[in-house]
């Protein structure tokens, strides 16, 4: 029956997850990221004998190096700076649906972490319910955002929890190879989930059951079978042994890192208001001090309870900054309001893990991640801080039971309410990208050039790729060559923003050139200016 309960409640969320897509622009992205995605695929789809070679921009069939900074040049093609496994992954259901076809991946991963993650959860202690499991990893972290966005990030949380479960219940040589074999993709998906992997190795010792060497073994065996391969095929081709993706975003971690990691910090942990920040201070340290006190305790716990429940309010109203972990999931906190609040079986395994995962990504994350929703290089913590969030909400229903349950319901109401303004915010954004490809796809036409000095252009404007041939220029100098090099063409136009571009005058670009401008239409989306350009009488 309780199994039969986690099924029910895990179909309803998959249900629910197809509904929110259909809701949703398909051509456009939240950010730019996906986009590079996009491209990568399409490449992979048009030439499978190279699928890891995106093609340079053509101008009367030669390559020509003007093209988005996100991609680094290697010989007569470049390599997008993401994660090449995932565009691979996501190509043939692309080739299949079209561009509907690259949700399917992103909503598998999501589904894949509530099973996963429920069943590493019970392995550990029957006494969990795995529908509390499902309904806390689906609404107690910033999980579903990326499930419904073509981004590597819910298929490699998914694939480390399954990984994670096979760690915890350790049955079989086959399984631990396989949940090696697991953890070595999840880190070719995002390089971040390496840091996971050392947590599930330190948090071993604090298993139930510590798993012996030989198990390890097993486990970095399994890893070998996929980063081995990976490796020597990125040093043959590039001379990086860890690929492009991690090169380029370790380059820059030597420059202000201890200022950097403080400013990471704050954004992932602080709130705006200090007053949250000391409240979520003083309520565990209140718990600690009145441990030999069971009334007093629970009263602490009740408070700390009612705190999270405030916190989750605040965070459904759009109170914190959307990178922040009091934003994307404010239930966590009831982890470290309460400690050692009804704690379960490999309650402490669960513990370092999330801490050392956490650590280890903050000592090396190349930023913030953006204001995307949630901290999200963090993702793969929440695998083990969704199990101790739903040992939190169990033990605050029992003590005592009336008024626990009532918190219950209000900080998952309200964390349920955070992932509609996750869902607002994500559609919101992909309408706002969505009219900048509409008006580049009715200013421009099929085979056209497009000129521009916007380095996120061509990733915003992906779903258009190939039909137009998009050339970056970085300046004055840089504009007057591609337009040299487009003079024999009659399909050109040029598009700059009124905020972002340069000061310099588009007839600065055109001195000297054999164009002129022809029309001229602006959209209020990033105050974008498209010029089509005639040829000069």
């Amino acid at each position: 029956m309780t199994h039969g309960r986690a099924i029910l409640l895990w179909t309803a969320f998959a249900v629910t997850l197809l509904f929110l897509a259909r809701g949703l622009p398909q051509r456009t992205f939240v950010v730019g990221d996906p986009g590079l995605k996009l491209i990568a695929a399409r490449n992979a789809i048009e030439h499978p004998a190279r699928p890891l070679e995106i093609d340079l921009p053509r101008v009367g069939g030669r390559p020509v190096d003007l093209f988005d900074p996100s991609f680094r040049i290697h010989g007569d093609h470049t390599h997008a700076a993401t994660s090449e496994l995932f565009p691979l992954m996501a190509a043939p259901f692309i080739a299949a649906f079209g561009i509907s076809g690259a949700y399917v991946l992103p909503a598998l991963g999501f589904l894949l972490a509530l099973a996963a993650t429920a069943w590493a959860g019970v392995a550990l202690d029957r006494r969990r319910s795995p529908a509390v499991l499902v309904l806390t990893s689906a609404a107690c972290t910033p999980l579903l955002f990326y499930g419904l966005e073509f981004w590597e990030h819910a298929p490699a949380v998914g694939v480390a929890a399954l990984a994670t479960a096979m760690f915890v219940r350790r049955r079989s040589t086959p399984g631990l190879l396989t949940c090696g074999f697991l953890l070595g993709v999840a880190v070719l998906l995002r390089p971040e989930a390496a840091w996971y992997c050392a947590g599930l190795f330190v948090g071993a010792w604090w298993l139930p059951s510590r798993p012996t060497v030989r198990h390890l073994a097993v486990v970095f065996a399994g890893m070998a079978l996929v980063w081995v391969p990976a490796a020597a095929a990125s040093f043959v081709h590039s001379g990086q042994l860890l690929g492009g993706h991690v090169v380029r975003n370790m380059s820059g971690l030597s420059e202000d890192w201890w200022w950097d990691r403080i400013l990471t910090l704050r954004t992932w942990l602080v709130p705006t208001h200090i007053a949250w920040a000391a409240a979520c201070l003083l309520l565990p340290a209140a718990a600690i001090a009145t441990k030999a006190r069971p009334a007093a305790r629970r009263a602490i716990e009740i408070a700390g309870a009612t705190f999270v429940a405030v916190a989750a309010v605040a965070a459904a109203r759009g109170a914190f900054g959307p990178a922040t972990v009091w934003n994307a999931a404010p239930a966590a906190l009831l982890v470290i309001a309460t400690p050692g609040f009804g704690a379960r079986d490999g309650g402490r395994f669960l513990a370092v893990v999330t801490l050392t995962c956490s650590l280890l990504v903050l000592l090396t994350a190349p930023n913030d991640g953006g204001s995307q929703w949630g901290p999200r290089y963090l993702l793969f913590a929440f695998i083990p801080l969704a199990i101790l969030t739903a040992d939190a909400l169990a033990a605050v229903a029992r003590r005592p039971r009336v008024l626990g349950m009532v918190a219950v319901v209000v900080v998952v109401a309200a964390s349920l309410a955070v992932q509609r303004s996750a869902y607002k915010n994500l559609q919101g954004s992909k309408r706002a990208y969505g009219r900048i490809l509409e008006f580049v796809e009715r200013g421009t036409s099929q085979g056209g050039y497009v000129v521009t000095d916007l380095w996120w252009f061509e990733q915003v404007t992906a779903a258009l790729y190939p039909t137009r041939t998009v050339l970056f220029v970085d300046g004055s100098a840089s504009a007057r060559r591609a337009l040299a090099l487009l003079a024999g063409e009659t399909n050109v136009s040029v598009v700059r923003s009124e905020r972002e571009s340069p000061p310099d005058s588009l007839d600065s670009w055109l001195a000297g050139s054999p164009f002129v401008v022809g029309r001229q239409t602006t959209s209020r989306e990033r105050a974008l200016v498209l010029s089509q350009l005639a040829r000069r009488e």
